[in-house]
């Protein structure tokens, strides 16, 4: 029966860097295939392909029947008398997996299916960044409008600038702010802006709700103008945050 334990594995593996590489192509499934053949005296002959970055390389292991490894190669330059490679590693820790036990016994990665796959999944990660591109430039394009803002305000004030700092902390990524009307912390505090859609503009409100500060969120207005949604809101600072 064949079964390579992880004592056999580190002693095989002995230098802990190739350890660790051989652990990450094991997990990335750098291993695409798995040959397993016995001879007349109980040996397993267990040959190998890793595969990374388009480079091949061909590891092979010898295991007595006492599932002892006797000897091992690859056509690397990283494998020395005192320890296997990386890849040789990976494909010890394959044949732990797949723990087969009838021979001989092949595995093989169907490449072509990966390779879709990996087309796939970098199609997915290319609009992952184009959507956090397009987040990034919203976030910009936000504090443009809030320093314009800022310096809009009549009659400048730190109140005043601390508190439209504190409504933009609460504004989503599809939400932004084009006017502001304060007349002092007593009084209501009117913003206009605009949304994408209406899922953002309820967004905001509800992230004003419940920021604590205001006794009351009132939407005034909201109506489409061309792509986007157009509101008024009046805010009521709650007592003892005036």
């Amino acid at each position: 029966m064949l079964f390579i334990t992880d004592n056999e594995f580190e002693r095989v593996v002995s230098r802990a860097r190739n350890r660790d590489i051989a652990r990450e192509y094991y997990r990335r499934d750098y291993v695409v295939n798995v040959s397993i053949t016995t001879d007349n005296r109980g040996y397993y002959h267990i040959s190998g392909k890793v595969m990374i970055n388009g480079n091949i390389y061909l590891p092979r292991v010898l295991v007595n029947p006492n599932s002892k490894i006797v000897s091992t190669d690859c056509n690397c330059i990283y494998a020395d008398e005192y320890t296997a490679c990386g890849h040789i590693g990976a494909l010890i820790l394959k044949v732990q997996e797949l723990s087969p036990n009838t021979f001989p016994y092949r595995y093989a990665v169907d490449l072509q299916k990966r390779a879709q796959e990996e087309k796939k999944s970098a199609m997915r990660e290319r609009l992952l960044w184009e959507q956090r591109m397009q987040e990034s430039e919203v976030v910009e394009r936000n504090c443009q409008r809030l320093e314009k803002l800022l310096a809009a305000v009549s009659k400048p004030s730190k109140e005043a600038g601390g508190e439209v700092e504190h409504i933009c902390r609460q504004m989503m990524p599809g939400c932004w702010l084009t006017l502001l009307e304060y007349n002092g912390s007593k009084k209501p505090l009117v913003l206009q802006g605009q949304a994408v859609d209406n899922l953002a503009l309820e967004s905001f409100v509800e992230q004003l709700q419940k920021c604590g500060n205001y006794s009351r969120v009132e939407l005034l207005q909201s109506q489409h103008q061309g792509n986007v949604l157009a509101y008024k809101l009046q805010l009521q600072m709650k007592e003892g945050k005036q």
